[in-house]
Order: C-alpha cells, then sequence, then structure tokens
C-alpha cells in the first residue's frame, strides 16, 4: 500500500511538473478611443434626426476594444476587435454603428481583419487594414475599413490610441 501510494505522489508531481513547462500563449485586452472620416460614395443615407440625406462625408467618433493572443512561438497576434462608433455629429446627425472583426496582426504592426458590421441600414461585411505604432507601451492604430452591403461601398479612416485594460483574473 505504501509502495502504491508513493508511486501515485510522483506520477502526480510528474504530471503537475510536465504541465508546468508547457508554454501557454499570452493574452491582452487594450481599448480607447477613435476618430475618423467616413466616405460614404453615392450612397447617401438619410439623417434620422432631420430627414435630409447626408453628405457624401461624414465624421466618426467612437470606442474600440481588443483582445490579443500572442502564440508563445512568436508567430502573429492573433486579434478580435469590436468598434462602437457614431457618424455625423457635424450633420446634426447621428448614425451609430457597430463591428466586430476577426484578425492578425504581424510583428511589424502591419494589421488586417475581417468580419460583420451593423447600422441602421442593416448589415454588411467589413474588411479593415492599418498598422499600429507603438509609443511607450501606448498602442496607435491607424486603419482603413472597406464596408460593403447590397451594392454599396463605405470608407472609412480610423485613429486613436489603446492601453491595456487589466486583466480579471
Amino acid at each position: 500500500m505504501h509502495y502504491t501510494n508513493t508511486v501515485l505522489m510522483a506520477v502526480m508531481v510528474l504530471a503537475q511538473t510536465a504541465g508546468a513547462q508547457e508554454p501557454q500563449p499570452r493574452v491582452r485586452s487594450t481599448a480607447g478611443p477613435r476618430l475618423g472620416v467616413t466616405y460614404l460614395g453615392s450612397y447617401r443615407p438619410p439623417n434620422l434626426l432631420t430627414g435630409k440625406k447626408l453628405s457624401s462625408v461624414m465624421t466618426q467618433f467612437g470606442w474600440h476594444s481588443e483582445q490579443a493572443v500572442f502564440p508563445f512561438n512568436g508567430g502573429p497576434t492573433l486579434v478580435v476587435e469590436e468598434a462602437f462608433l457614431v457618424g455625423g455629429v457635424e450633420q446634426q446627425a447621428l448614425v451609430p454603428s457597430v463591428t466586430f472583426l476577426v484578425g492578425v496582426r504581424a510583428r511589424s504592426g502591419l494589421e488586417f481583419g475581417l468580419g460583420p458590421n451593423l447600422a441602421l441600414d442593416g448589415a454588411a461585411l467589413a474588411f479593415a487594414a492599418g498598422k499600429s505604432f507603438n509609443l511607450g507601451g501606448v498602442s496607435i492604430p491607424v486603419d482603413l475599413a472597406v464596408v460593403s452591403s447590397q451594392g454599396r461601398v463605405r470608407t472609412t479612416l480610423l485613429l486613436g490610441y489603446a492601453v491595456e485594460t487589466p486583466n480579471e483574473e
């Protein structure tokens, strides 16, 4: 019986040690403000507050959050991003939108993602590409997004900053 307990204890210690030696990917969450401009092309949705058509260019203001996974082998960073924007305030309009992107970021900071965009005029597909610059631990992203739905294309240039948010562990 004593021998069996010793063997079981040794197996448990080895199993815990083996699991502890395996490297784990690091996860980081960041969030921050965004501002930019959207070119609507020929599509002119109505301003829901005034009933007038929006001009071809409108401002964007909002908030962005991101969850990034850094593989232990040093490969590209895997990212999931959410952007909540309100456009058209300079036209006395409120044009809300939400975009959810899944993408990758290279070590150089080049990034791209793809996912759904939801706005008052319906759902669309968003593709975004850009570059994140690191300035003393603060991420400065500059991104160009193209949103397409039913033959309509919107192009948005966004920039902002993001800081790491504490993980609840």
